[in-house]
């Protein structure tokens, strides 16, 4: 009885019966916090089986995205510091996939998972280039401009894979 699978920090039993996470994930929903985390469980607890613990859950280790801000919980608490119970953690009437920290005109959401940048640094890989204006997939179109005008992928200088470039297809009026 006296077992914890995953290493966890919390109980193979209370997993099951009281808090519904998976007892062989460390992360159940896969967000990059372990459900010890999302929990708010003190992992120093000794003899882990023998109480239920105490929980002050910080979000849902069974939702990926407990507000639904569009941001993962794990980033919103490793990377952004925002409140992933709280889709404006700053109460500022902006969701925080919407924010923009760094003030490069990308939103969270964007450098997050669009563009794989910083959101708290303008200029991610110093290159002396705003992220919104420097081109990851070296196809000639600017980040910004490859999701706010074109709807192309910043990541891939041929996001339709049709054998033209992005930048071409923009110069010739086919995208």
């Amino acid at each position: 009885d006296d077992i914890d699978t995953d290493k966890d920090g919390i109980c193979d039993k209370w997993e099951v019966l009281n808090f519904i996470t998976n007892p062989a994930e460390e992360d159940t929903d896969g967000d990059g916090l372990t459900d010890a985390q999302e929990l708010g469980i003190n992992l120093g607890a000794s003899d882990i089986c023998l109480i239920l613990p105490a929980s002050l859950p910080i979000s849902s280790p069974t939702t990926q995205d407990t507000d639904l801000d569009g941001i993962l919980d794990g980033d919103e608490v490793l990377i952004l510091s925002t409140n992933p119970k709280d889709k404006d953690s700053d109460d500022n009437n902006k969701n925080d996939d919407l924010e923009d920290p760094d003030n490069d005109l990308l939103t969270n959401y964007q450098e997050l998972y669009l563009t794989k940048t910083d959101p708290l640094n303008s200029d991610s890989n110093n290159n002396g280039i705003s992220d919104a204006d420097d081109d990851e997939d070296n196809d000639g179109l600017s980040n910004i401009n490859e999701l706010n005008v074109h709807g192309t992928n910043p990541l891939n200088e041929d996001s339709d894979g049709d054998g033209l470039s992005d930048k071409d297809e923009v110069e010739r009026s086919l995208n």
